[in-house]
């Protein structure tokens, strides 16, 4: 699946990321969370060519630098964390997603129309799609792109901190889905969180990037039981009613 070998980023002379290794595993969640500035977003933009870098990004045995925009977009499915407000119509926009898939002239065939009508199924969103992107609410927004990301039929996909702006019931909302496309969908997803609690809560393994490197890489249960969160952003845990939270000391 998708993994990451000696990654090392920056931005001119600023370094950000210094020498990242780690691998997803397949049709699970994995989460990265950090403290700002530890390179989670830089880490999206090396997979998004947005970037220059060091060290190797690959689909198995791919360097995925070395694929062409279309087919590396046929592997990977990238929202990032912030989502434009296009005036275009809902469908429209999911339809965005087979692009890599159309031929020159952009023309849709009838398993791309088959694949946007299944798309928005899955997404829940059949009421919107008559109206504008650029009219919807931020959760109604995110579930539009998230069509749009299973209209693209990837492997992969990664999320960019595309929570951040939700109350905490579209939130928990949101990551449900992501784990329908886990189980449902058979997607292996990376998901970058700023919520400890949600991460744990959410995902089956756990990244925690601390000033560009690895501070811990396991599964949910491993990071529970080192207590990786609570090193790493000096928080308190507690658990109530089966569910995990943390909180400053």
């Amino acid at each position: 699946m998708l993994s990451f070998e000696n990654l090392r980023a920056g931005y001119g002379e600023k370094n950000v990321l210094l020498g990242v290794d780690f691998r997803l595993a397949p049709h699970t969640i994995t989460a990265v969370v950090g403290k700002n500035g530890s390179g989670k977003s830089t880490l999206v933009s090396c997979v998004n060519q947005e970037i220059g870098y060091t060290g190797r990004i690959c689909f198995g045995d791919q360097n995925i630098a070395l694929l062409p925009p279309k087919e590396r977009a046929k592997l990977l499915g990238i929202l990032p964390q912030s989502l434009e407000r296009p005036r275009v119509l809902v469908e429209e926009l999911v339809g965005f997603g087979r692009s890599p898939y159309l031929d020159i002239g952009k023309r849709f065939s009838r398993a791309d129309r088959e694949a946007v009508q299944k798309a928005i199924e899955d997404a829940g969103i059949g009421g919107l799609c008559g109206r504008r992107v650029d009219e919807l609410s931020g959760g109604e927004r995110q579930l539009a792109y998230l069509a749009m990301v299973l209209a693209q039929n990837t492997r992969v996909v990664i999320l960019d901190e595309t929570t951040t702006f939700l109350d905490i019931e579209r939130e928990a909302a949101f990551l449900r889905k992501l784990e329908e496309l886990k189980t449902r969908h058979k997607k292996t997803v990376l998901v970058i969180l700023h919520n400890l609690s949600q991460a744990v809560q959410f995902a089956d393994n756990i990244v925690i990037l601390q000033e560009g490197k690895i501070h811990f890489e396991g599964s949910r249960e491993q990071c529970l039981k080192a207590g990786a969160m609570e090193r790493a952003f000096s928080v308190q845990r507690y658990e109530a009613e089966g569910r995990i939270f943390f909180a400053g000391q």
